[in-house]
Order: C-alpha cells, then structure tokens, then sequence
C-alpha cells in the first residue's frame, strides 16, 4: 500500500445512519506512522450529544453536539453520473438498481480546496450506499453503511 497525501497508511471504517431519528454513528481502525488507532462516535443530534468511545480503554466521551443534523441526500448540485444493477439482474429482485451522482462541496469551493465526491443511492426509495469524497488534503475516502449485525 502507498502512504497517502497526509501520511496515512490504512483506515477502514462504516458507519450506521438514522435519518428519523437523526443518529449517526462512525466507527474506524486504521495505522499511520505513528501507529494503529481507531474511533467509534454516536451523534444524537436530537439530544445535541455526542459519545466517543475507546475501546481499548474502555471509556466514553461524551460532548455537546453543536452541528445541524444535514440528512443523506442526493444534493441539489448534483450531476447524474451514471445508473447501474447492483446484483444480478437477470431475475426478478435480485438486483437493487442504483444511482451514482457526483458534485462538488459548495463548503470547500468558496476556500478553494475543490473537494469533490461521488455519492450512490438506491433508484426505489433513495437509500444511500456509499460515498466518496476526495480532498487534497487527504486523497479519496470511502464510507458505506454498516451491514450484518452491527
């Protein structure tokens, strides 16, 4: 593996999303020069909290969430990047179609970063996927919702 634009080596996480409930929750591993680390964080944006624990410690953090709750949506700015089965399509349901959509973050254009990302949604009901978002400052990363049991 290549070390990328900040140094980093390796990091792999997922997270879980509640957009009724309006929680959020990260959790990721990875190693860099200076060792391995990870996070898993719980924002409840209707209570204004958040919680970071460590679980090689076994401790929690809580702190006051001041950010506004901003929903997984295809942006208004979006551009339609492509359609695709996800799956096999040759029988009935057992595909899941979807939509790629690329933009820019109107946040980091007025700074002149040109962070950019790629985001993919379900076609029926608008589930999201998986992004990617590219900065200079770090590369491209990746987020997908967790799965399984999690």
């Amino acid at each position: 593996m290549e070390a990328g634009p900040n140094g980093t080596v390796a990091s792999v996480g997922k997270y879980s999303y509640d957009a009724y409930g309006r929680r959020i929750r990260f959790s990721w591993f990875g190693y860099d020069q200076s060792g391995t680390y990870s996070k898993d964080v719980l924002m409840l944006f209707n209570e204004g909290v958040s919680y970071e624990i460590n679980w090689l410690t076994f401790t929690c953090t809580k702190r006051a969430l001041k950010t506004p709750f901003h929903p997984m949506e295809v942006p208004k700015d979006a551009a339609l990047m492509g359609q695709v089965v996800v799956g096999s399509s040759s029988g009935y349901g057992q595909g899941v179609l979807v939509n790629t959509w690329i933009a820019e973050d109107p946040e980091t254009q007025s700074k002149g970063d040109g962070a950019k990302y790629m985001t993919t949604f379900t076609e029926i009901a608008c589930v999201p996927m998986t992004t990617m978002y590219y900065t200079a400052e770090t590369g491209w990363m990746a987020l997908s919702p967790a799965g399984g049991n999690d």
